[in-house]
C-alpha cells in the first residue's frame, strides 16, 4: 500500500502541414503551427518526443501516406501516445480520414 507509481508523461509528436510553401504565408504557417503545437503539448505536461512537417502536402494525401507524418502512423505508433497538430484541418480533410484514425488516436 505505500507504494506510489509514477505517472508516465504522455508522450507527443507535434507538427504541421502545409499545401503550398512557395509564398512568405506558407512558410511562416509551417513555423506557427509547429510552435503552437508544441505549446499546447507543453501546456499539459505532455513530453515532445518527436515532430514531423508535411510540406507541400495537399490534405488530400491521406495520413499515412504523407511523407514525414506517414511513418509515425505506421511504423513508429509505438513511439507516442499523442499527435498534436495546431488546428485539426492540418491533420485531416476528410471525415473518413478522421474516422480512420480514431483507431490510433483520442481527443484529447
Amino acid at each position: 500500500m505505500g507504494i506510489v507509481a509514477a505517472l508516465t508523461p504522455v508522450r507527443a509528436v507535434v507538427g504541421s502541414r502545409v499545401s503550398d510553401t512557395h509564398g512568405v504565408e506558407g512558410k511562416v504557417s509551417r513555423l506557427v503551427q509547429a510552435e503552437s503545437a508544441t505549446r499546447h503539448a507543453l501546456s499539459k505536461d505532455w513530453e515532445v518526443v518527436g515532430s514531423f512537417e508535411d510540406l507541400d502536402v495537399s490534405a488530400e494525401i491521406t495520413p499515412w501516406k504523407r511523407p514525414d507524418l506517414g511513418p509515425w502512423l505506421t511504423d513508429r505508433q509505438s513511439e507516442w501516445d499523442a499527435l498534436v497538430w495546431a488546428r485539426v484541418d492540418r491533420a485531416f480533410r476528410s471525415a473518413k480520414d478522421g474516422s480512420a484514425a480514431t483507431g490510433v488516436s483520442r481527443v484529447v
